[in-house]
């Protein structure tokens, strides 16, 4: 539905008006060809280069954590395209298909709301750990499901060259560390203005005995 030329391409399809419809589909397939290209370009860039000829609005550590953030949005819809052009309606279902796309676009989800509250709170250096932690267990689950997508994949062949494709330097994320998990527990446990950053908006009773 969010997809910029596909919808446009099915109602094209539907209308009764031949020569108006064969208009609107030439125009909408060729943008929907071009789109495809520049992600598919994009996805195969970013991977090689780790991501870093993806633009970020900011520097520093919350930079690199958006170029990733850019890479495997590339890759997923790269992935996502080619598997609605084999699968059209019988994509719907292939439940655990499905399934792993929603969990790779819920954790995209996820790790642009974790990278706008940082930013929404001033980028404050004491939150970094939230951030890395948070970031980075994003991240790394949205490669899981584009791996799992890929591992079993109804075209066995197209699933290897999509793979090679969007993770040509193979899996290269990794889960925050312990090193990182005891700073964020350290930060959650202590009274303080990361921890009332976090919590804002949270009921926090008065009631000692609660």
């Amino acid at each position: 539905r969010c997809h910029p030329y596909l919808v446009r391409e099915m109602e094209a399809a539907g209308n009764e008006n031949i020569a108006v419809a064969e208009e609107e589909f030439d125009r909408a397939l060729s943008g929907h060809i071009s789109y495809f290209v520049f992600n598919f370009m994009r996805a195969f860039g970013y991977g090689i280069t780790g991501s870093h000829l993806a633009d970020s609005p900011v520097k520093g550590r919350a930079g690199q954590y958006y170029q990733r953030l850019s890479q495997l949005s590339a890759a997923f819809a790269v992935v996502s395209d080619i598997t609605l052009m084999i699968l059209g309606g019988a994509f719907k279902r292939k439940e655990k298909l499905s399934g792993r796309f929603a969990d790779a676009l819920s954790y995209m989800f996820y790790a642009s709301a974790v990278l706008k509250k940082y930013e929404d709170d001033g980028c404050p250096r004491a939150d970094l750990p939230l951030l890395e932690w948070s970031a980075k267990y994003c991240l790394d689950q949205v490669q899981i499901a584009l791996d799992e997508i890929l591992r079993n994949y109804p075209v066995k062949s197209l699933g290897l060259v999509l793979r090679w494709t969007v993770f040509p330097l193979g899996m290269s994320l990794r889960q925050p560390n312990d090193s990182v998990g005891h700073r964020v527990a350290s930060l959650l446990l202590k009274p303080g203005e990361v921890r009332d950053r976090l919590t804002k908006g949270i009921f926090v009773s008065s009631d000692p005995d609660d």
